[in-house]
C-alpha cells in the first residue's frame, strides 16, 4: 500500500493469548477486528512453524532473532496500539500472556480479555468482552489517531 493512500484501520489493536491453546480462535478475532475497521498488528495470520514449543514462532519471525527479541518486537508494537485484547477462553492465561499483561499494566496500556480468569494478572484487565462487543467498545472509547 502507498504511504499517501488512507489506511482502510481506524484502529489499532494487539491480540495476545496462547498461540498453542487458541490460535484458531484468535485467527477468527484477527479476522472479525479487520472486517470491522481495527488493525490488529500482532500476531498476523500465519503458520506457526514450532507448535509444540513454549515460545511460538511464525513463519514470518526473522530467523535470526532470539526469543527475547521477537518478544521485544511485539511490546514495542503494544505501544503502537489503542488496546491489546486477551483471547482466553475458559480463563486460561498462559504464563507469556500474563507477563504481557503485566507489561501493559506497567505503561498503561488498556487490555481486554473474552473471559474473567482466577490469574493475579487478571486484576489489571480493564473489562471482559467478547469480539464483536470489543469492536463496538473500541470505536466508542478510542479516538481514531495516526498511531
Amino acid at each position: 500500500m502507498k504511504s499517501n493512500q488512507p489506511t482502510k484501520y481506524s484502529h489499532t489493536s494487539l491480540i495476545i493469548g496462547s498461540f498453542r491453546k487458541h490460535y484458531k480462535y484468535m485467527t477468527n478475532v484477527i479476522r472479525l477486528f479487520h472486517a470491522k475497521g481495527i488493525e490488529v498488528l500482532s500476531p498476523k495470520e500465519a503458520e506457526i512453524l514450532n507448535p509444540n514449543d513454549k515460545f511460538v514462532v511464525f513463519d514470518y519471525d526473522p530467523e535470526h532473532l532470539s526469543e527475547k527479541e521477537l518478544e521485544d518486537l511485539v511490546l514495542k508494537k503494544m505501544h503502537k496500539c489503542h488496546f491489546v485484547y486477551l483471547v482466553n477462553p475458559g480463563g486460561y492465561i498462559g504464563l507469556s500472556a500474563s507477563f504481557e499483561v503485566g507489561y501493559c499494566a506497567a505503561h498503561g496500556i488498556d487490555v481486554y480479555a473474552l473471559e474473567p480468569s482466577n490469574e493475579l494478572c487478571a486484576k489489571y484487565i480493564k473489562d471482559f468482552v467478547e469480539p464483536e462487543e470489543m469492536v463496538n467498545l473500541a470505536f466508542q472509547i478510542y479516538e481514531q489517531s495516526s498511531n
